[in-house]
């Protein structure tokens, strides 16, 4: 008989698992779900689907859990593990018998099923090393290594084929290859060097079950972390809030347990149909008119619900505290059923909470216990008792004196330090402690009030501690009662949540079908209804049935592309939750996983680029694609050279659809690659093109956000970047070099005729600044000008000036090397200026002019006379060199000197 070995790790409230199948040599693996830590659910249907015969865990695993599996493997009453035993083994891991033998309640929920007979289930514990992480991404890495491929290769290698993020998988993948090779499994009779044979491995999910993992869940705003502004606090605990997310948008519950249901519900969506149609059924209900008054009612009780998963607890191992027991009392679940209220109105017969706040602990009501109530009576006259007896001790012993009650001690006679007590007395009396001046002793009388009256207040303490231990083992024996009422709480809390979402949103029910299909009519994007500053434009999702399972969206730049591919996630995905949806109508057939290319999850500590990454979502779409998934493709292939991009793209599509319409999953891709019709597989039945509607109108471009039918090859850019504030020259020459790479010509150059002179200009003016003008300011000039005039203009005279053959193009002239200037300062230091390897655009530099011009000023006339007037000088400077040489030379000396004047 073949085995299947089950390998689970929890931590974190997330569960990992790992199953090997002798008979098919195959492993399955289970990225992190999360885990109620309650009745751990997940790990239970784990078990009802993979039937396992073995399943090791680690024994420094949750108490809870290890519980849960010894009764799922062993059934009740049995309760029996075995220890793998290995050399690094803990001597203080041993399992609390006692605790794994504890009652574990589970809460009822919808989808529990009854326990059936089946075989016994042989549980191993495995020691906590063998569920290192590190160690057991090495065992795993062993598997896919390659002799030929270096250490970086192999790492990419097992990142694609294995989701490292998922730590608790990881470490549940290591330890079932260390059991494996320990037992050595199918092969004890080989030679030694012989391994468990792994053919593949393959990902499974839990049945009934909406897969998805974190990159779509942020893709599409399922849930959104906005982390504190504070560094200090952004990645502590409560460091972050909800941000725009649609949780955040759904979440009106009033309840801190209705919140963590609806949390639950949205990270773990259902294909359940009989959940979703109840769920939908019970929204329908309060988003009537007739019953707002009711939802209305119910929210002003639920906020009075809290969780009490640490209450019933600590009443199981240890004393509750007074806020603990006013808690139980105060939360008001009294409506569900009579054994909650019976147990509400016991706590308010049975507690004094006024008292036990001021005693801070549990304190009796009067009237419960009559014992109790007579000794609380002669408490309570004690100090008036104790006050005449003080009095009988003063008069007798002939000094002050008083009597006081001390807990544990009894009754102790207080007199001063330097009391003589008389020789009659002096053998009865006994010091029992000292404080300050007082002496603090027992004599006959203090003795025989201890016989008459005793420790009264312990005697109390302790009949009050016998109620409270009664009062716990109710609350134990109706631990499933209170849960059950609890859950129900929390559930209606997000049922009237969904309602009063959809009724202010204008959200319609969706219907569920059998058939692979997605039909939804004005369907909208949820979170970008709510932000957009103009009317929502809907557009219709149609795929399987009559339609087409494969869409290939392509547009302008904006025209609202991405918007809709997100549009189609959240709707399928609020339709699994249970929840109505923003759509006029919507049917909505099975689907198993939602798998998005459009949000990537980089990282500096994996290893991977952008475009990696990019490529092992695309490849987890390809080897989990079924024909009822969702995939949603966004611009895949940008990341690297377009013929690679639009090769690897292609391939992709056609491999869905050569795969036919039952098998091929549902498929919305957008992209700019537009020479993708010529190499895609064109079926009719199967393939689809969509497109943006715009409309050009006296030369701007009317985005419409509507869908149509189509096919276009342009995406306009440039209309877009100059709508974005980008500048005209930048535009232009971007069209120009798209005009020449779309004709196959060569690209022109740039005609740059200032950029030789503003390139020699720029270094002057960054080390402006640094020059003692009264010193060296005819140095400086001379050297401005040999900057900014070419050779033949410095020495210039009037003849020649007049002369017309002077070619006076500045870029044809003999320019002077000024590749290093030496400027002298007044405290013989000299400053070498060097040129940049590369220069700005006019705009550029003479931004960084008038920012010198400002500085300067500063720093000689001090900051009142920095205004436009400095600026318009180094203008002057600039304008100059546009006349005559002579001219030149002389405003430009001019305009320099007028600067420091």
């Amino acid at each position: 008989m073949s085995a299947r070995v089950l390998s689970v790790y929890y931590n974190r409230n997330r569960l990992g698992a790992a199953c090997y199948d002798q008979e098919t040599a195959t492993i399955f693996v289970l990225t992190d779900l999360l885990e109620d830590e309650d009745d751990f659910r997940m790990a239970h249907s784990l078990l009802l689907q993979l039937e396992p015969s073995i399943v090791i865990v680690s024994k420094m695993q949750d108490v809870n859990l290890l519980t849960k599996l010894n009764k799922l493997c062993f059934g009740e009453k049995n309760s029996t593990a075995t220890k793998i035993p290995d050399k690094q083994t803990e001597q203080n891991s041993a399992i609390n018998e006692e605790e794994m033998d504890e009652k574990d309640e589970e809460d009822v929920d919808e989808n529990e099923e009854q326990t059936e007979e089946r075989p016994l289930i042989a549980l191993h514990l495995m020691p906590s090393v063998a569920y290192n992480f590190e160690d057991a991404k090495k065992r795993i890495s062993s598997l896919f290594e390659s002799l030929n491929l270096t250490e970086e290769e192999n790492h990419l290698r097992l990142a694609f084929r294995v989701d490292l993020t998922a730590t608790n998988m990881i470490s549940a993948f290591g330890a079932l290859l260390k059991y494996l090779d320990a037992v050595r499994l199918g092969v004890e009779f080989e030679d030694i060097n012989t391994k468990t044979p792994i053919s593949t491995i393959k990902t499974i999910t839990l049945e009934e079950m909406l897969q998805m993992d974190d990159s779509s869940m942020r893709a599409l705003q399922i849930f959104q972390d906005d982390l504190h502004p504070s560094a200090c606090k952004a990645y502590s605990v409560g460091g972050a809030r909800e941000g725009i997310s649609l949780f955040r948008m759904c979440n009106r519950c009033q309840s801190k347990s209705g919140e963590a249901l609806l949390r639950r519900w949205f990270e773990r969506p259902t294909t359940n149909r009989e959940t979703l149609t109840n769920r939908v059924t019970a929204i329908h209900y309060f988003v009537q008119d007739c019953n707002l008054d009711s939802a209305d009612f119910i929210r002003i009780r639920l906020k009075k619900i809290c969780i009490l998963k640490g209450i019933l607890k600590r009443a199981k191992s240890q004393r509750l505290s007074v806020n603990d027991w006013r808690n139980l009392y105060m939360n008001d679940i009294r409506m569900v059923g009579s054994d909650i209220t019976r147990i509400t109105a016991v706590i308010f017969e049975v507690i004094n909470f006024s008292e036990s706040f001021v005693e801070n602990r549990f304190v009796v009501n009067a009237n419960v216990d009559g014992n109790l109530d007579q000794l609380k009576k002669l408490y309570a006259s004690l100090p008036e008792t104790l006050t005449h007896i003080a009095r009988m001790e003063a008069v007798a012993l002939n000094v002050p004196s008083a009597v006081c009650y001390v807990p544990m001690f009894g009754y102790l006679l207080v007199v001063p330090k330097n009391t003589v007590f008389p020789l009659s007395v002096q053998n009865e009396i006994e010091l029992l402690y000292e404080i300050e001046d007082a002496l603090h002793v027992k004599n006959d009388r203090m003795r025989q009030l201890d016989r008459e009256i005793g420790d009264i207040k312990m005697e109390i303490i302790d009949i009050e501690t016998n109620a409270m231990l009664k009062l716990k083992q109710l609350i134990c024996r109706y631990d499933k009662a209170i849960r059950q009422a609890i859950n129900i709480c929390a559930k209606l809390d997000c049922i009237i949540s969904l309602a009063l979402t959809a009724r202010e949103y204008n959200w319609y029910c969706p219907r569920y079908v059998d058939e692979s299909v997605i039909d939804v009519d004005d369907g909208r994007h949820a979170i970008m209804e709510l932000l957009s500053k103009t009317k929502f434009v809907p557009n219709p999702i149609r795929s399987g049935g009559a339609q087409t399972k494969v869409k290939i969206l392509m547009g302008p730049n904006t025209s609202g592309k991405s918007i809709y591919l997100k549009q189609i996630g959240i709707i399928v995905f609020l339709a699994h939750i249970g929840s109505f949806v923003p759509a006029k109508s919507a049917t909505i057939g099975p689907v198993d996983r939602i798998i998005t290319r459009m949000h990537s999850l980089d990282c500096v500590l994996d290893g991977m680029s952008t475009f990696a990454n990019d490529l092992s979502q695309m490849a987890i779409a390809l080897r989990r694609g079924t024909g009822n998934s969702l995939i949603l493709i966004d611009e895949f292939g940008k990341g690297t050279v377009m013929e690679a991009g639009l090769s690897l793209l292609t391939s992709s599509l056609n491999y869905w659809i050569r795969k036919g319409k039952t098998d091929c999953p549902h498929v919305f891709a957008v992209s700019h690659f537009h020479s993708l019709i010529d190499h895609i597989v064109k079926d009719v039945n199967l393939l689809s093109f969509l497109t943006m509607d715009v409309i050009l109108n006296d030369g701007n471009f009317d985005f419409q956000y509507k869908l149509v039918d189509g096919f276009i090859d342009f995406s306009h850019a440039s209309y877009v970047a100059s709508k974005v504030g980008i500048g005209d020259e930048v535009i232009k020459r971007a069209n120009q070099i798209y005009e020449c790479l779309k004709c196959n010509k060569p690209i022109d150059p740039l005609d740059d005729d200032d950029g030789e002179l503003l390139f020699k200009i720029v270094p002057l003016l960054d080390n402006l600044k640094n020059t003692d003008f009264n010193v060296d300011l005819k140095n400086f000039l001379q050297i401005m000008t040999d900057l900014l005039l070419p050779v033949k203009e410095r020495n210039a005279t009037l003849m020649e000036e007049m002369n017309e053959n002077i070619d006076m193009n500045i870029q044809n002239d003999d320019s002077i090397n000024v590749e290093q200037i030496d400027l002298t300062r007044s405290d013989d230091q000299r400053i070498k200026l060097g040129q940049n390897d590369s220069h700005a655009s006019s705009s550029g530099v003479l931004q960084r002019l008038n920012d010198s011009a400002i500085i300067l000023t500063d720093l000689l006339h001090g900051p009142e006379d920095n205004n436009s007037t400095m600026i318009d000088i180094f203008e002057s400077c600039l304008n100059a060199t546009g006349k005559s040489s002579i001219m030149k030379k002389t405003q430009f000396e001019h305009a320099s000197l007028n600067l420091f004047n």
